[in-house]
């Protein structure tokens, strides 16, 4: 969905643009961030669950504990967080200072959570919905931790977003007749100054 959304939104600019006369077309700094807000990349990640409660209940000198797993889907979107990002155009020179790439959200895919999907382990205390509900938030921090440390993954989502905004700079240098150079900062680098004001 996003990826339509992207595509449609970067043909109704090159329309919008190539309707009208060169002297109205320009960078629109708003429209690139724009770009950035819809330059997401989702991953599936199958997860389990697992909730164990030691000695919940006793009989005598008999104790039991809580056991159980539940397996479901998680849809994980990557992107950059734009109000991190600053864009500056002065003359023929665009300066991007841009954050790194990271975990958005994570969402389970609620087609794959059933009452089957839970597993209790033989001999296992009653489960309560409460138990349920901790496990499951548990699990989802744990997709969002393990996603932050996919490194391939953030750098394709950064290189996505370069990707997006080289092309529309380009697109709008077709059209006018310009020239731009792109010049990229890492925002994380507290060591490089961060972009120039106009």
């Amino acid at each position: 969905m996003k990826k339509i959304l992207l595509i449609s939104a970067l043909l109704v600019i090159t329309f919008l643009s190539s309707s009208c006369g060169k002297k109205d077309v320009e960078l629109d700094i708003g429209q690139m961030k724009r770009i950035c807000e819809l330059a997401v990349k989702e991953c599936h990640y199958h997860t389990v669950a697992k909730y164990t409660q030691e000695d919940v209940s006793r009989f005598l000198w008999l104790t039991k504990d809580k056991h159980f797993w539940v397996e479901y889907d998680c849809v994980v979107t990557f992107g950059i967080d734009v109000n991190e990002l600053d864009i500056k155009v002065s003359d023929d020179v665009v300066t991007i200072a841009l954050p790194n790439a990271k975990v958005l959200s994570a969402k389970v895919k609620e087609n794959t959570l059933s009452k089957e999907s839970y597993i209790v382990a033989k001999g296992s205390a009653k489960i309560t919905a409460e138990d349920g509900i901790a496990a499951y938030n548990e699990s989802v921090t744990n997709v969002e931790e393990e996603a932050s440390k996919d490194k391939y993954l953030l750098d394709e989502t950064l290189d996505r977003v370069k990707s997006l905004l080289t092309g529309y700079i380009n697109n709008i240098d077709a059209l006018t007749g310009t020239k731009h150079t792109i010049e990229w900062i890492a925002v994380e680098d507290e060591n490089v100054p961060t972009a120039p004001t106009e």
